[in-house]
């Protein structure tokens, strides 16, 4: 095991939200089943509060309200997924790795599900980036025993109060409790029974500390938020995300990948190579269309009211508007 130790866009925040109680929305992913769906209807209520203070604190809600779904991926390899972003276990003979804790009110749950994989502890904690979805459960893992390990950006972040202009949310600075432990600049590995586990950073992406993670020879990879699936992404241009980075991520995680890969994206159901280059080359249209817009002088009303998204907006319906999407796109150019 290897590890080096140690800006606002209000006027186009929502468009025709969807009315809908959280009450109304568990039932139905109650109905329909799957983590996939619960993001789907995440959605309609940030559509609903997006531009309310409650906004980040009602998405809290309703990801631990989401039951975990666990799926096996690889043998010792599982993915669980609903509660906040989605969560990588690799289970050897001594221990287990998990990558990303989810949001602090479902961690009783999903460690549960985490226990079911065997009597083995849990030994090490990845987080992808520094996002409350993806670490709000840090605590809590550290509770059982896990080292938590990341890129030194996150540590930073979640060391101090932070700002999410497109949520108009303010973020507090994490417990010490839920701090990376280990950092490193740019990657790290771990070797694990008879697995090799290579984490990579890249440069400013969806944050400017975002790592994805590759299970060498169980062939999987965890792209944390460089990648989502069936939705358009968020790309947190207040803590340095940049559109150009999440495409340039995506292609190294495109790489390591061949045709049999699995790949765990951030949100969404797992994908197959050629769904991540689908998802790269939506970027790399949509963010030149904007760019052009934006080039001719076009304000952020003007480039969503071009629709600049259109031809992807059928297959991307879940978490964030068209209208939003291209406010983020234009953002983060």
């Amino acid at each position: 095991m290897n590890i080096a130790m140690p800006q606002s866009t209000q006027a186009v925040l929502r468009t025709n939200p969807v009315k809908i109680s959280r009450r109304q929305a568990m039932g139905r992913m109650g109905a329909l089943g799957g983590a996939f769906l619960a993001w789907s209807f995440l959605g309609d209520a940030f559509a609903q509060s997006a531009s309310t203070p409650d906004a980040i604190a009602e998405m809290r809600k309703m990801m631990a309200a989401t039951p975990p779904v666990t799926t096996k991926l690889a043998e010792g390899l599982h993915l669980i997924a609903g509660p906040g972003g989605n969560i990588g276990v690799f289970t050897w003979p001594e221990g287990k790795l998990a990558i990303d804790s989810g949001v602090a009110g479902a961690s009783d749950a999903i460690l549960l599900q985490m226990d079911s994989f065997g009597p083995q502890p849990l030994r090490i904690l990845i987080n992808t980036h520094w996002h409350y979805d993806h670490t709000d459960g840090n605590e809590a893992f550290r509770k059982k025993g896990a080292l938590i390990v990341s890129h030194e950006n996150v540590r930073n972040r979640m060391s101090s109060a932070q700002y999410i202009d497109f949520f108009h949310a303010h973020i507090p600075a994490s417990p010490s409790a839920a701090l990376p432990e280990s950092t490193f600049p740019s990657s790290t590995s771990f070797n694990l029974g008879t697995e090799e586990i290579r984490v990579t950073h890249v440069p400013p992406a969806h944050t400017d500390g975002d790592s994805f993670i590759q299970f060498v020879n169980a062939n999987v990879v965890h792209t944390g938020d460089l990648g989502f699936n069936g939705f358009y992404p968020f790309i947190d241009y207040s803590t340095g995300g940049k559109v150009d980075g999440m495409i340039a991520g995506v292609n190294k995680v495109l790489t390591i990948c061949n045709n049999a890969t699995k790949i765990i994206p951030g949100h969404g159901p797992v994908m197959t190579t050629a769904e991540l280059k689908q998802y790269r080359d939506m970027l790399v249209d949509v963010a030149e269309r904007v760019r052009k817009l934006k080039k001719q002088g076009r304000d952020v009303a003007g480039v969503v009211a071009a629709k600049p998204t259109a031809k992807y907006d059928e297959n991307h319906k879940g978490f964030f508007t068209p209208d939003q999407f291209a406010t983020i796109v234009y953002s983060s150019l």
